[in-house]
């Protein structure tokens, strides 16, 4: 790391004695960091997620019916998943699903 000069020293001084907030403040305005993404990324990103939670979720429980009411015939040879997996699925998709519906435990009062 490159030694720094006095002035630099002292403005690293002064930045690192602030409170969070105000540290926060400083870099937003210098412009230094990348942010976060916008809301319309933000809100495409758990579209995505939620909807492959969806998709495993709804094709666990159309195998486990087709499965249970014998619609499907079983080729020979072939290699099915167990019930105990594909419940397993469902379940681990609904808890994660119920879960996005759960408050916060960290989320502060009056947001």
């Amino acid at each position: 790391m490159a030694k720094l000069s006095q002035q630099q020293a002292d403005l690293v001084d002064a930045v690192e004695s602030l409170p969070a907030k105000e540290k926060a403040e400083v870099v937003k305005r210098l412009g230094v960091g990348i942010g976060g993404p916008s809301q319309w990324v933000s809100d495409w990103i758990w579209f995505v997620i939620v909807l492959a939670f969806v998709v495993t979720m709804v094709a666990s429980v159309g195998v486990i019916l087709l499965g249970r009411f014998n619609l499907l015939t079983p080729a020979e040879g072939a290699i099915f998943t167990s019930t105990e997996v594909l419940i397993t699925l469902f379940t681990t998709t609904t808890a994660f699903l119920a879960g996005l519906l759960a408050p916060s435990p960290v989320k502060e009062e009056g947001k």
